[in-house]
């Protein structure tokens, strides 16, 4: 397998023994492709993963889109069940798709190892609390909770998420477009004319910090 990885990504990679980490993402820093990079990896090593989103939508179209093409890309054969929200690697990695307009269909599974939510910030409490609460089981040595946000506009973020950062700020990742090596200088510079360094809008906007 392949990828270019950039800083936070490499920081997620490097900090996979810890239980939350959460990366709080500003405009066009790569989350998307963080996020897909990490369940893909995770069910090439044969994990059992929920991977949420807002709505269906989001999942099929961004979340599981992205991670059917970094298994394309790897050339990793995959079963992908559109009906049942499901994505198979090998024997044992699977991936159930959860959204926070349905948060109740992932009551009752246990012997999940891992749980992604994208745009985290924007997804109702029990997909949080429900899907936590599925890192149980005999095979569940040690269970991993992936959180993945956008910048926090207009205090659109829900309080339990806001609350989930200040209560641990140690397991916050911000990342940057002025990392990504796959924008070019000139949208760099552009968003830092829009987004001013120093200022409330730079630190939301561009390092994505809840603010």
């Amino acid at each position: 397998m392949q990828v270019e990885l950039m800083p936070f990504q490499m920081e997620m990679l490097q900090r996979d023994d810890e239980k939350l980490l959460i990366a709080c993402c500003g405009v066009s820093s790569g989350k998307s492709y963080a996020a897909s990079v990490y369940i893909a990896m995770k069910l090439v090593q044969q994990n059992t993963i929920i991977a949420a989103a807002q709505n269906f939508t989001a999942l099929n179209r961004v979340l599981f889109g992205e991670v059917r093409k970094r298994l394309n890309e790897w050339k990793i054969p995959y079963e992908y069940n559109k009906t049942d929200k499901e994505i198979r690697v090998g024997e044992n990695g699977v991936c159930y798709g959860a959204t926070s307009e349905n948060p109740d269909a992932i009551l009752g599974m246990t012997e999940v190892n891992i749980l992604v939510i994208d745009e985290a910030g924007y997804c109702c409490e029990n997909l949080f609390n429900w899907g936590s609460d599925r890192l149980r089981g005999r095979t569940v040595t040690m269970p991993r909770i992936r959180l993945f946000t956008s910048p926090d506009s207009f205090n659109a973020a829900h309080a339990w998420f806001v609350n989930l950062c200040n209560k641990n700020p140690h397991a916050i990742i911000n990342a940057s477009a002025l990392d990504n090596i796959y924008t070019s200088d000139e949208f760099k510079a552009d968003l830092l004319e829009r987004y001013p360094p120093g200022t409330q809008l730079y630190d939301q906007q561009i390092l994505g910090k809840i603010v």
